[in-house]
C-alpha cells in the first residue's frame, strides 16, 4: 500500500540527483520526462534526469545537482562516483550528514555507497543494501498504429548498434527476412553528452506506429551463459507499451518478468529469431493474443507504476537508512560501510568458484 506511506520530508531530505560535472549536459534540458531526448538514451541522464523529472511533477522534494551537497541523500549513477575510465578525479564519499545511493545501472557497484539501486533482481543477491528497481520505459513512446491491423512486415531492433548480436548484422540475415517479406529497420540514434548538437529531439526511440514486431538479442562475448545479470527488462517493457510482439534472448531480467509465452518469444540464434518469426507470421491469432496481453503487462511496467515503485523505494526504504545513518556513531557507521563491502565482495567470490565448479 503506497498510499500508506508517509510522504513528510524535512528540510534536510530533499533528494539530491547528482551529475558529477564532467557528465553535466552541454545542452539544453528537457522540461518534461516525456519528451522525445536523445539524451534520455544515455544512462546517466535516463537514471538522473528522468527520475529528478518525475519525482518532481509528483510532488517530491528533489534537485538536480551539479556540485556535491555537503549534507542530505545524494542518488547518482555509478559513473559519477569515481571514474570508471580515468575521465575524472576524486571519488563520492559518504560522511556523517551525506548519504550516498549508487544506481549502479549495467556497471559494477560503487561499493563505497550506502546503498546501490539495480535494475536487474538478480544483482539483490549481493545482500540487503541493494534495491530493486525497474528501468523506466522510453519516454514519449508512441505505440504501434490500430490501423496496421493484420499487417505483418516491418522488424525492428531499437537499441545501440554495438550491442545486437552478429547474426542479425549480416547481409545475409536481411536476405532470410526480404525472402519471407519482412523489412528489418535497425533504429539507433547518436547521441554526445559534451555535442549540444546531437541534443536536437527526435522520436528514432520512441516510435513504434509502424513496427509489427520486435527483436533482440544482444552480443554475447562470454557466452550464453552469462545471461547478462545486470541489464534491465527495457526492451521487453517498450515492446508492452508499443502493443508489439518481441523476441528476446536468453536473458534473466526478461525471464524473471516471463509468465506465459504471450510476453515474449524466446530466441538465442539467427536461426531461432527465423524460427519466431515465421511462427508469428503465420499466425495472426498468436499476434493478436500477444497484442492483448500486452496491454495488461504495460499497466505494470509505464511510467505511472515505476514512479509509485520509486516513491515507495524513497519513502520506505532510502529516507528511513538515511535518518538512521545520520543519527548513528562514528564507529557504527564505519563498521556498516565495511561489512557491506566485504559482504558484496565474499559473494562476488564464492559465486565466481560455483561457476568455476559448475563447468
Amino acid at each position: 500500500g503506497n498510499e500508506m506511506l508517509d510522504r513528510k520530508q524535512s528540510t534536510d531530505e530533499t533528494i539530491h540527483f547528482y551529475i558529477h560535472p564532467e557528465f553535466w549536459p552541454r545542452g539544453e534540458l528537457p522540461l518534461s520526462p516525456d519528451s522525445h531526448w536523445p539524451g534520455f538514451g544515455f544512462g546517466v541522464y535516463t537514471w538522473t534526469i528522468q527520475t529528478f523529472l518525475r519525482l518532481r511533477e509528483a510532488g517530491i522534494a528533489c534537485r538536480l545537482a551539479p556540485e556535491l551537497p555537503e549534507r542530505g541523500v545524494v542518488v547518482a549513477h555509478r559513473e559519477c562516483l569515481s571514474a570508471i575510465d580515468g575521465k575524472y578525479s576524486g571519488r563520492v564519499t559518504a560522511t556523517k550528514g551525506r548519504f550516498v545511493v549508487d544506481m549502479c545501472a549495467d556497471l559494477r557497484p560503487y561499493t563505497r555507497a550506502n546503498l546501490h539501486i539495480v535494475q536487474n533482481p538478480h544483482m539483490t543477491r549481493f545482500g540487503p543494501t541493494f534495491l530493486y528497481m525497474r528501468h523506466w520505459p522510453q519516454p514519449g513512446l508512441l505505440p504501434r498504429s490500430a490501423a496496421r491491423g493484420e499487417t505483418f512486415r516491418t522488424v525492428a531492433y531499437f537499441g545501440n548498434e554495438k550491442n545486437l548480436a552478429d547474426d542479425l548484422r549480416s547481409p545475409q540475415w536481411e536476405r532470410e527476412l526480404d525472402r519471407r517479406g519482412l523489412a528489418w529497420i535497425s533504429r539507433y540514434q547518436p547521441f554526445d553528452y559534451a555535442d549540444p548538437a546531437t541534443y536536437a529531439p527526435a522520436s528514432v526511440w520512441s516510435d513504434y506506429r509502424g513496427i509489427d514486431a520486435v527483436v533482440a538479442l544482444r552480443r554475447s562475448p562470454h557466452g550464453v551463459e552469462s545471461m547478462h545479470g545486470q541489464k534491465p527488462a527495457s526492451k521487453l517493457y517498450n515492446a508492452w507499451i508499443a502493443g508489439v510482439p518481441a523476441i528476446l534472448g536468453r536473458e534473466s531480467a526478461y525471464r524473471v518478468e516471463r509468465r506465459s509465452e504471450l510476453d515474449y518469444l524466446e530466441a538465442n540464434s539467427g536461426d531461432e529469431v527465423l524460427a519466431c518469426l515465421d511462427r508469428l507470421r503465420a499466425s495472426p491469432e498468436l499476434r493478436h493474443a500477444m497484442a492483448e496481453n500486452a496491454h495488461g503487462r504495460a499497466a505494470e511496467v509505464c511510467a505511472g507504476a515505476t514512479l509509485e515503485a520509486w516513491v515507495a523505494l524513497l519513502f520506505g526504504r532510502v529516507l528511513p537508512a538515511y535518518r538512521a545513518w545520520t543519527h548513528a556513531g562514528t564507529l557504527a557507521r564505519h563498521w556498516a560501510l565495511s561489512r557491506q563491502q566485504v559482504g558484496y565482495q565474499t559473494t562476488r567470490v564464492r559465486q565466481a568458484v560455483e561457476r568455476r565448479l559448475g563447468r
